[in-house]
């Protein structure tokens, strides 16, 4: 059936042909050793012109005209004409449809487009082929596009695809919008050239296409009257295969993403032979392939399909929108952990904006694919995501390099201020001589200039405080902070601006893997090892464990040592009765030395033991005003030169243990008092909101710096100088009775003081 209905249309096809030969003489191919630049060369914007005809449907068709950008000699075929449907919904969409060979008529196009496309919104340009319809002053439409001639067959091809480029180009800097094109049969051949030199293009729909023009004409029963023209003229099949090589699409790979690109093929194709077409799908490994047991005068009995499947390719997959939003949900998710920890520090203020900022082009690209063409206010929608397209190509490396330039911490804060207004200045730039309305582009080869030198400037700026610094928990924490930034973001600068000026417009795509695979590392170093001078700990687990484990090893060492101590005593006593009895003045005075030492050394076990000694937990309702007046007044004596300012205003009553908490406060207090050898403030504040009861204890001490403030609780850590009497375990045992209590601490901490807040949650404390 599907090759008697192609027959029939061959026949139709073969009822008109020239009266003439079409033949002219030859001595060898145009193209001999020529790029493929130079065969479809890169065309200027054309100037178009527009003549309304009528209103249909939901379309306002116009007839639209050009001159064509390569000159033929004849003025009629040198004018490109069109129809062109403008839908009223003011679709991001337009869809160039390209006819076959010798149409004449547009009602086979309208009956498999029109309606669907309506139905999607999108606007349909018909671009007419040289020497076809309007453009035809032969005997009849397309006489002289492909033919006998040689020479004029590959000028009109390489015409046809200058003149879509050109439409393309004035399409993209006119409307800033997607350009899908649709080809049929020498259409599809014509679009799957465009498709390897135009760089713009969005999508390519081939339907019943020919990869090699020599291969239909001599092999196939469409070419049947220019094959017997060109034998008469002693032309053989490797001689036109010669001259028409560059006409093939199989002699380059397509400019556009191949996931982008729909072919549609029969398999009874008497016009196009099926071998031809898989040559080229194979050849180009074009995954989004379909064949369907029909000639080609049949694919009107599956158009609906392929329409279906032209905007499944068109636009991302389902698959592409779940990884871009969760491109978007990682960065910010990750902006946010960092911010609510930190939310004080600039670096950390910077870094959470560069996951904000970069998440907005993930959520730009998956409004504009799925939600735009089926909005009614395509408008406002159309501005949202331009403004989030604004901010993730021009405003992350802006943040990037705050972000390097703070955390580095090699420019002082004064200078850093000032750096933050003056780096600000190409973003203005930009927004005023790209704006982002009514049309928003994106000139990469203009941000080229300053956003490389940003992102570059910022990566050296982070390498060059890692390799500065020496702390080692630092510089461990600075190596893996580098490596949660640095090579997603110069993988981003590659694909998203350097790719893109030379052409490469879908290569963004890749970014996800890298920022998948950089967030598993930023949630693993952040509990690990540190990132941003922050580690986070699942404290309450983190603390019971290591607290339980220090009292249990302590106690036992504890135990082990008094047993030897006592040991110890027993030889010193029966030393000294033997150097009594032997009247031994430096013996006696040797074992007076044992002795003081062993004293010692007693003393300082049951120190230590009462310091992490965990009593009994008896709780009962408490009024915390009375346990810290209570731990204010037992260390009276060193309060000599401290003043002690106390806002009770916010009662407290929980229930806990007295005892533990008043230890807690006593360890706070002290800690304070000895920040402040020279006197100084110590300021104690209750408060409370919707959740939590907090008790404020702050001073006016030198503050804890920045390389010590992420180990102040982890247990045996001091920086006190007298370390016999300091064994960096009063801030550990503080953080453990607190989180015993259901609460947590907070500290912050700068040159004029720190603060340190306990908080309590009130359900915690209903009884």
């Amino acid at each position: 059936m599907a090759c008697s209905l192609d027959w029939v249309g061959l026949y139709l096809l073969h009822r008109q042909k020239s009266r003439k030969s079409q033949f002219t003489p030859y001595d060898r191919p145009l193209f001999d050793d020529v790029s493929w630049d130079i065969v479809y060369p890169t065309p200027e914007i054309p100037d178009v012109h527009f003549e309304h005809i009528h209103k249909q449907m939901n379309y306002e068709i116009h007839r639209f005209s050009f001159q064509s950008p390569m000159k033929s000699g004849d003025e009629i075929n040198d004018r490109v004409q069109g129809n062109v449907y403008f839908h009223s919904s003011h679709s991001p969409v337009h869809v160039v449809v390209v006819h076959g060979w010798r149409m004449d008529q547009w009602e086979k196009i309208n009956r498999l487009f029109l309606k669907p496309f309506n139905k999607s919104g999108f606007h349909m340009w018909q671009m007419i082929l040289p020497f076809h319809f309007d453009r035809a002053y032969s005997t009849y439409s397309g006489e002289y596009m492909i033919s006998a001639n040689i020479e004029r067959s590959v000028f009109s091809v390489r015409q046809a695809v200058t003149e879509i480029r050109a439409l393309i180009r004035w399409i993209k800097q006119k409307k800033g919008e997607k350009v899908i094109l649709v080809g049929v049969s020498l259409g599809g051949l014509i679009t799957n050239l465009v498709a390897t030199a135009e760089e713009y293009a969005d999508a390519v729909i081939s339907i019943m296409y020919a990869n090699s023009l020599s291969y239909a004409v001599w092999h196939t029963p469409i070419g049947k009257y220019i094959k017997q023209d060109l034998q008469n003229n002693g032309v053989t099949y490797d001689m036109l295969k010669e001259y028409w090589k560059m006409l093939e699409p199989i002699s380059q790979k397509p400019k556009i993403d191949r996931n982008r690109i729909l072919f549609i093929a029969g398999r009874y194709n008497q016009y196009v032979h099926f071998e031809d077409v898989l040559a080229l799908q194979q050849a180009w490994d074009i995954p989004n392939f379909l064949s369907y047991h029909c000639g080609h005068s049949v694919i009107i009995f599956h158009h609906k399909k392929s329409l279906k499947m032209c905007y499944l390719y068109t636009f991302i997959t389902i698959e592409e929108c779940i990884i871009l939003l969760l491109l978007f949900v990682l960065l910010w998710i990750g902006g946010a952990i960092v911010l609510l920890i930190d939310r004080k520090n600039s670096a950390s203020k910077w870094a959470s904006s560069v996951a904000f900022v970069g998440g907005t082009g993930g959520l730009s690209v998956v409004i504009e694919e799925n939600m735009l063409p089926y909005s009614a206010s395509s408008t406002v929608v159309k501005l949202i995501i331009d403004l989030l397209s604004f901010i993730c190509h021009y405003v992350t490396p802006y943040a990037f390099l705050m972000f390097s330039i703070t955390y580095s911490g090699l420019i002082s804060p004064i200078y850093q201020k000032r750096l933050a207004y003056i780096l600000f200045i190409p973003i203005l730039f930009m927004a005023i001589k790209y704006p982002i309305y009514p049309i928003y582009i994106v000139p990469y080869h203009i941000a080229l200039w300053w956003v490389v030198p940003y992102i570059l400037f910022g990566v050296c700026l982070l390498l060059f405080a890692y390799m500065k610094e020496t702390h080692p928990i630092l510089k461990r924490n600075r190596f893996f902070t580098n490596l949660v930034f640095i090579p997603p973001i110069l993988f981003a600068v590659t694909t998203n601006y350097i790719l893109r000026a030379f052409g490469n417009h879908d290569s963004w795509r890749y970014n996800t893997n890298i920022i998948i695979m950089s967030f598993i590392f930023f949630i693993v170093a952040l509990f690990k090892y540190g990132l941003l001078h922050i580690r986070l700990n699942v404290h309450r687990l983190y603390w019971k464990q290591s607290m339980q484990s220090i009292f249990t090893g302590t106690a036992m060492l504890n135990h082990k040592l008094k047993n030897d101590i006592n040991k110890l005593q027993l030889f010193c006593h029966t030393i000294e009765q033997y150097a009594n009895e032997r009247n031994d003045d430096d013996m006696l005075t040797n074992i007076q030395n044992m002795k003081s030492t062993i004293e010692r050394l007693q003393l300082t076990l049951s120190d230590f033991q009462s310091k992490i000694t965990i009593r009994s937990s008896e709780k009962k309702r408490e009024n915390i005003a009375e346990i810290m007046e209570e731990s204010i007044l037992s260390l009276h004596p060193m309060l000599q030169q401290i003043q002690i300012q106390k806002n009770y205003d916010r009662p407290i009553v929980l229930y806990c243990d007295k005892q533990q908490l008043k230890e807690v406060f006593t360890n706070m207090i002290v800690n304070a008092i000895e920040a402040m050898p020279n006197g100084g403030t110590i300021k104690i504040n209750f408060q409370e909101n919707f959740r939590y009861y907090m008790i404020q204890i702050s001073d006016t001490g030198t503050g804890i710096d920045k390389q010590t403030l992420p180990h102040i609780f982890e247990p045996f850590f001091t920086t006190k100088r007298n370390k016999s009497q300091n064994y960096g375990i009063g801030l550990a045992y503080c953080c453990y009775v607190v989180q015993q209590h259901g609460g947590f601490i907070e500290v912050e901490s700068a040159k004029c003081g720190t603060t340190f807040s306990l908080k309590f949650p009130k359900y915690s404390f209903l009884k």
